[in-house]
């Protein structure tokens, strides 16, 4: 019982948690938009995707986690290989 407990409650924070970062990456997507090339949002993105992705995978929803993990991989390489990110690219990641 009390591992549902946790499962539950862990849960209820991911969910809080969401939201927040959620807001955070649209801001950094947003700048992003109007520059591409634009390092420390990029950087913002990968960190919001790192956080979601531990979050996810404490309260146990891998889905999200896989996914976090896809677009944390994806944007490590544009990162490191200082390639800005396209516009679909952008619009993917506001609709993820």
């Amino acid at each position: 019982m009390a591992d549902d407990a946790l499962a539950a409650r862990l849960l209820s924070i991911f969910v809080e948690e969401l939201g927040e970062q959620v807001q955070e990456l649209n801001v950094h997507l947003l700048a992003l938009e109007r520059a591409s090339a634009d390092t420390e949002s990029l950087n913002g993105v990968f960190r919001v995707m790192h956080t979601l992705k531990g979050a996810a995978r404490a309260a146990g929803v891998r889905q999200i986690e896989s996914l976090c993990h896809l677009l944390e991989t994806d944007l490590a390489r544009a990162r490191d290989d200082a390639a800005p990110l396209g516009g679909a690219a952008i619009a993917l990641l506001f609709e993820a």
